[in-house]
């Protein structure tokens, strides 16, 4: 399993960025309030280290790793506790978590 990845940031998208780490280019997918902290934070070509939530999509003929990144790791906690809910999973979560996780944990 990957818990951490530190590494240039190369590339940033609407809920990902590409960190190279020693040659080799990830894609970690990123909440986006965590996404608009490390905006207001680092730019591209900063380093930056991040806490990661690693899992495999299963599809039919193949499986892909998955790397989701957060800045510390009560945020991967509430990751790993929001996606216990019935009918949401990574992919979902990481797109629903658009507002503080205070702001949603309140909710």
């Amino acid at each position: 399993m990957i818990a951490r990845i530190t590494g240039k940031i190369i590339e940033k998208g609407s809920n990902y960025i590409i960190l190279e780490v020693g040659g080799l280019c990830y894609q970690v997918l990123v909440p986006a309030t965590v996404l608009q902290r490390i905006d207001n934070n680092t730019s591209q070509g900063n380093n930056i280290s991040l806490v990661t939530y690693h899992y495999f999509q299963a599809e039919p003929s193949r499986n892909t790793p998955v790397l989701i990144g957060f800045l510390n790791d009560i945020e991967k906690e509430f990751f790993e506790s929001f996606i216990t809910v019935s009918g949401i999973g990574p992919r979902a979560a990481v797109k629903a978590l658009n507002k503080p996780i205070s702001q949603i944990a309140k909710a």
